[in-house]
């Protein structure tokens, strides 16, 4: 199969940080040969392009894929750019924006239903997309569906500067977690929440241990596999590989009752939703079936993706 040319415009966040692009960039290199850019808003907070040259020096350049970027950092070049455009918006992003801040000429492929209700409103090309990650079991074992010992619950929070630190535990200990594992890794942008400030809680029965940032990603799915909770890091989500992740992983999700979040977990069935502050407490008792429902749900929800929806969405460029 001959491969056409493509622009692949994405965030330096994403590049260094989550590398939540490099699975789609790969599977769409079947169609696709990439010169790839990555716009860093966090250094300068200005409109920048790193790794490779200004989009308009490609002049040949049929396609370009812009791949979760914030409206506010695409350069005029791009959006003056009148060939075939495939962008992947966040909802976290654009879940304020209007109609005029949309190209009516673009291909949109949504992760979240909501946002993609939304962008059909306007009476934009949209596609929704139903996506669970794929994990390798071969060197990666799912987190057990039932504890070795009832008074044993082990969480795991990764930190990135939305929701708070004190909420989580405060979350465990309604829960009667006993073990708290935070990754500590602010997004840029974030102003830090001091780690010291957890001792003021005092919260009573709680290891509470920090992670290093992984050097690989097998390395830090490893260490997931050996909790039974995990605390989703964000309130608004554009895809949420970590959470979907986790629910891959047999965890149990605890997150917050908004998209793309609510629209993968059904609250006291595959995982719990929380409004910021609190949650229904009267599912807390049973992790251990929330946990088997959401492992049995994202094998369902990847068998879906695999079969369904990553055909589609290759078929629609």
């Amino acid at each position: 199969m001959s491969r056409t040319i493509a622009a692949f415009i994405g965030h330096y966040f994403h590049k260094e940080r989550t590398n939540s692009h490099a699975y789609f960039m790969n599977l769409l290199q079947s169609k696709f040969i990439f010169f790839p850019s990555f716009i860093n808003s966090y250094r300068t907070f200005s409109p920048s392009i790193f790794c490779t040259p200004h989009l308009g020096v490609y002049k040949n350049i049929d396609n370009a894929i812009i791949w979760q970027v914030h409206n506010w950092i695409i350069p005029e070049s791009l959006r003056s750019y009148d060939g075939n455009k495939f962008i992947f918006p966040m909802y976290d992003n654009d879940r304020d924006l209007s109609r005029d801040d949309y190209d009516p000429a673009a291909n949109y492929f949504c992760f979240c239903r909501c946002l993609h209700n939304r962008l059909t409103s306007f009476g934009l090309k949209s596609l929704y997309l139903s996506f669970f990650p794929a994990i390798d079991y071969s060197s990666i074992n799912p987190a057990t569906p039932h504890r070795n010992t009832q008074r044993e619950l082990k969480a795991f929070f990764w930190y990135r500067g939305d929701v708070r630190i004190s909420l989580v535990i405060r979350l465990c200990l309604k829960m009667g977690v006993t073990s708290l594992t935070i990754k500590y890794s602010p997004d840029p942008h974030i102003r830090k929440e001091e780690l010291e400030a957890i001792s003021d809680i005092k919260p009573y029965g709680i290891q509470i241990d920090c992670a290093e940032w992984h050097s690989t990603h097998h390395e830090y799915l490893s260490q997931l596999s050996g909790h039974h909770v995990f605390f989703a890091p964000r309130y608004n989500e554009g895809i949420g590989f970590s959470f979907l992740e986790a629910l891959a992983l047999g965890l149990c999700v605890v997150a917050p009752n908004t998209p793309t979040h609510n629209e993968y977990i059904v609250h006291g069935q595959s995982g719990l939703l929380h409004d910021g502050s609190d949650f229904i407490s009267e599912y807390t008792n049973d992790i251990d079936s929330l946990a088997a429902n959401a492992f049995e749900s994202a094998q369902h929800g990847a068998y879906k993706w695999r079969s369904y929806y990553a055909p589609l969405m290759m078929s629609s460029f």
